[in-house]
């Protein structure tokens, strides 16, 4: 099941007795602040939940096989999570059958 952000709006809306414009409020401000923090090269932490951090990617080789030509793929930053162990654990325990 995907959820979509609209989901989590709801979600805030009823377990903090909040109107949904100003969960709304509140869910975009909280992922406002992780972008911005990303941007500027932060590691994002939410205790129990994970890390979000940037990492440089390196840029592949342009490189042949025969005739076809493979396009190289520039350098670039990219978001990588991990999550926590507490989260791990959570997640393991209720695939569970």
């Amino acid at each position: 099941m995907t959820r979509t952000k609209s989901d989590h709006i709801l979600s805030v809306a009823g377990s903090c007795a909040l109107s949904r414009s100003r969960s709304a409020q509140v869910v975009n401000t909280l992922i406002e602040l992780i972008k911005r923090a990303l941007e500027r090269g932060e590691e994002v932490s939410i205790r129990r939940f994970g890390k979000f951090r940037v990492c440089d990617r390196n840029g592949l080789k342009p490189r042949t096989n025969g005739q076809e030509y493979f396009m190289p793929a520039g350098a670039r930053r990219i978001v990588i999570f991990r999550s926590s162990p507490a989260l791990d654990e959570r997640i393991n325990v209720e695939d569970l059958p």
